[in-house]
């Protein structure tokens, strides 16, 4: 298995028309401190590297200036963690925040297709949340011949009582997630979280896509 990292992920979601934050790589304090500049606005700067739980480890921090943000990359480039030296750095836009969802495409191995799931809750792992707040989750089998139809989409999105604009705009994203998870032959493609902004955007603020190494 491969995982991609986020900024690969997310350049593929990209591609798709699904929106990601504004930012770019960095891999010197001095690029982080340039990018910070040229968004002009509040960031967070995000380790490239194979591992869950970065804010915990320190690997994701806030910079209100572009000083800040090449502060925050030099504590973090040169990190080893569980054996991997972390060589760059995502710095982007810091979204506002006023509601999180999760999506995700996954093989099922038992079933031997994949499963959509959507959670109506975002941020945390979905197994916390199904545990927790079974009534936010939907899932559902595809089928590869017909695929997820943005209607499929949008109905699971309805199964957890999101309905209106939001629930049409959240079924496109859905449906879209699936067409990256076939590209690249994913064995597991999540946005987690989804952001829904003070500005009325849904972003995938981030994404986990893991893949066969014979993909």
């Amino acid at each position: 298995m491969a995982r991609l990292h986020e900024y690969q992920g997310k350049a593929l979601l990209r591609e798709y028309k699904i929106a990601i934050p504004e930012g770019e790589l960095a891999r010197s304090p001095k690029e982080a401190a340039q990018i910070a500049e040229r968004l002009g606005r509040p960031v967070v700067v995000k380790a490239q590297v194979w591992t869950t739980g970065r804010a915990d480890l320190g690997l994701i921090r806030f910079a209100d200036s572009p000083q800040e943000a090449q502060a925050s990359t030099a504590a973090i480039l040169g990190r080893v963690v569980k054996g991997l030296e972390v060589e760059a750095v995502l710095v982007e836009e810091r979204l506002s925040i006023d509601r999180e969802f999760y999506a995700g495409i996954i093989v099922d191995d038992h079933a031997q297709a994949p499963a959509v799931i959507f959670s109506a809750i975002g941020g945390t792992g979905i197994e916390i949340i199904a545990r927790e707040h079974p009534e936010a989750v939907a899932r559902s089998p595809i089928d590869i011949l017909t695929g997820l139809p943005d209607y499929r989409a949008r109905d699971l999105v309805r199964r957890v009582g999101i309905h209106g604009k939001l629930q049409l705009q959240l079924g496109t994203l859905l449906a879209r997630l699936y067409q990256v998870a076939r590209r690249c032959e994913a064995r597991a493609a999540e946005i987690n979280p989804i952001a829904f902004t003070s500005e009325g955007r849904l972003i995938a603020a981030d994404c986990r896509i893991t893949v066969d190494d014979y993909a």
